[in-house]
C-alpha cells in the first residue's frame, strides 16, 4: 500500500508538471541494518516540506491529503521510517532487517 501510494503520487506530480516526459525511478539498497527503498519522480516540486506528512494537507486538485499520513503510520507499524529530500525530490523508506532468533 505504501509503494502504491508513493507511485500514484509520483504519477500525479508528473501529470501536474509541464514536462511531457515524466520519469519515475525506484531503487533498493540493503545495509547491514536496513532495507532502503528510494522513489524519485520528475514531477512538480514540493513547496512545503514540513507539510508533506501532515493529515489533510495537499497541493493536489484530487485527493484528501491522507495518503502520505497513512504511509507514515504503516511504515512506523513495521518499525521503519520515511524521509524526503527535495533536490532531487526523493522519498526514502527505511525498514529494519529483522534477525532470526534461535
Amino acid at each position: 500500500m505504501v509503494f502504491q501510494n508513493l507511485i500514484f503520487n509520483a504519477i500525479d506530480a508528473i501529470e501536474e508538471s509541464e514536462d511531457e516526459k515524466g520519469e519515475i525511478k525506484l531503487w533498493y539498497q540493503k545495509t547491514t541494518d536496513e532495507h532502503k527503498f528510494y522513489l524519485y519522480d520528475s514531477g512538480v516540486s514540493i513547496k512545503d516540506k514540513g507539510a508533506v506528512f501532515e493529515p489533510f494537507k495537499t497541493s493536489k486538485l484530487k485527493g484528501n491529503g491522507l495518503g502520505l499520513t497513512l504511509c507514515v503510520q504503516i511504515i512506523a507499524a513495521h518499525n521503519g521510517s520515511i524521509e524526503i529530500t527535495l533536490e532531487p525530490k526523493t522519498f526514502c523508506v527505511s525498514l529494519p532487517i529483522f534477525k532470526e532468533k534461535r
